[in-house]
């Protein structure tokens, strides 16, 4: 049954830290739920499986407001942390989130106020925000519905934080889905150097530096990039680099493996030195796939899309790729050395600089007019102050939103596909609810209920 925090003697008001409460209420299979209110709290430290946090327009305040503490450390199996709004806006260095163990899931969290480090630790290579993992293999860790919008600093200004680290320790499988995410100072996301996979869906990302820093078992699906203004400066460095995906293989676990890139937009308007590649390896992985992707380079950085083959890459493929190339002197695509094998090369270059480089991937892409990318983002708005997300209620707006382009087609049949097995769809409008995501919701659902029996007979016949 689940357990009613206030009825535990927690303040809904915010005046009184609710920890002793708390600790009361947590214990392994509990469910404890938040009321609309506000919550004082020092750290949510737990070890407990199958723990569910429950809010309803809850939010959390921090009660230290200066240092860089834990506010939630999450060990357990099963762990949940859900609909929460985490108010920030009065804290000069905003606490951390960590979250390790298997088949947890973060949802439905809106973050408020910028995350930055105040001017401390800015001669260490990032502060992180949180830091996922998932440390067996076959399980999953899922961020849903997460809303880092407002970032870690403003345009130009020093900043030394990240939005994601993923440990090391990394061994499942990491799933982003409906992640907004804009004006951090360092890597956006993290994780290249990881034996585990990653999955990155339907999210939105925005003035922000690096991008996504991944290695082979990656997949980016169904996101948007933008670059129209500065990002933060990076704290440590003092640097501006706006890219979207970076494929970096050259770690031993960042080598092996597949970054698929499917299904998404980069739209880098903003013509300044901070606007770097919307896809770029300098290190490849063992293949790289993208396809279906639109990408609009107004910078003078970098290539659009720039693979540095660096004989280590084994097969690469860019299927039904559309570049507008408004750079000065660079180029839409430029793949530097030779990968083992071509997988399929299509699609259109088109802009201001679509010259022919000449070369096998030039022999197979058109000059004409790429399609646009889109730069709406694929899931709906941050709520208002004082609400949190609700994933299966704005679902319909994400779908109004933004809707699949008609040049979409299936991945390469022996190129595409996920970190997880799944693969794209044909391309047609979808219906008014987001069928694939209920039934990766009952999906999950069933999954938890199987592994809740699992651990009942485990625990019985001890």
């Amino acid at each position: 049954m689940p357990i009613d925090i206030t009825e535990c003697g927690a303040d809904s008001s915010g005046s009184e830290p609710i920890d002793d409460a708390l600790a009361d209420a947590m214990e392994d299979g509990a469910t404890v739920e938040f009321p609309p209110g506000t919550y004082r709290v020092e750290k949510i430290a737990t070890d407990h499986d199958d723990l569910h946090l429950v809010g309803t327009n809850a939010t959390l305040v921090p009660t230290d407001r200066a240092n860089c503490t834990n506010l939630l450390d999450a060990t357990g199996d099963g762990f949940v942390f859900d609909g929460f709004e985490l108010d920030f806006r009065e804290v000069s260095y905003p606490p951390r989130i960590d979250v390790q163990g298997d088949d947890w899931r973060v949802s439905n969290v809106v973050v408020r106020g910028r995350c930055g480090t105040n001017g401390k630790d800015m001669d260490v290579h990032g502060v992180s925000f949180m830091r996922p993992v998932v440390e067996s293999e076959g399980a999953t860790g899922t961020v849903e519905d997460v809303y880092l919008h407002e970032g870690s600093g403003p345009p130009g200004e020093r900043s030394n934080r990240r939005a994601f680290l993923v440990k090391n320790r990394h061994r499942g499988h990491l799933v982003l889905n409906r992640v907004w995410v804009e004006q951090w100072g360092e890597n956006t996301f993290y994780g290249n150097d990881v034996q585990g996979t990653v999955a990155i869906r339907n999210s939105f990302f925005r003035n922000t530096n690096v991008g996504l820093r991944v290695g082979g078992g990656s997949e980016i699906r169904n996101c948007t990039f933008v670059k129209d203004g500065k990002p933060p400066k990076q704290g440590w460095s003092g640097g501006m680099r706006s890219c979207g995906v970076v494929v970096e293989g050259d770690d031993q676990d960042a080598y092996p493996g597949r970054v698929t890139v499917a299904d998404c937009d980069f739209a880098f308007t903003h013509r300044h030195e901070s606007t770097d590649s919307p896809v770029v390896a300098n290190v490849p992985t063992q293949e790289i796939a993208v396809s279906n992707c639109r990408v609009r380079y107004d910078g003078n950085r970098s290539d659009a899309v720039e693979i540095h083959c660096d004989d280590r890459l084994e097969r690469l493929a860019l299927e039904n790729l559309h570049v507008t190339n408004n750079s000065d002197d660079r180029a839409a695509v430029g793949v530097y050395g030779k990968p083992d094998e071509y997988g399929t090369v299509s699609g259109v270059v088109g802009g201001s600089n679509a010259a022919d480089r000449g070369g096998y991937v030039y022999d197979n892409l058109e000059l004409g007019s790429p399609n646009p990318p889109n730069a709406d983002p694929p899931l709906a708005p941050p709520p208002d102050v004082g609400r949190t997300p609700n994933g299966r209620e704005n679902q319909s707006e994400t779908d109004a939103t933004k809707g699949g382009s008609d040049d979409r087609v299936a991945d390469e049949g022996d190129a595409g596909g996920g970190a997880d097995g799944s693969t794209a769809g044909d391309g047609t409008a979808g219906p008014a609810v987001d069928v694939r995501s209920l039934v990766e919701d009952a999906t999950n659902a069933v999954e938890d209920a199987i592994d809740r029996v699992e651990r009942a007979l485990r625990s019985w016949s001890k």
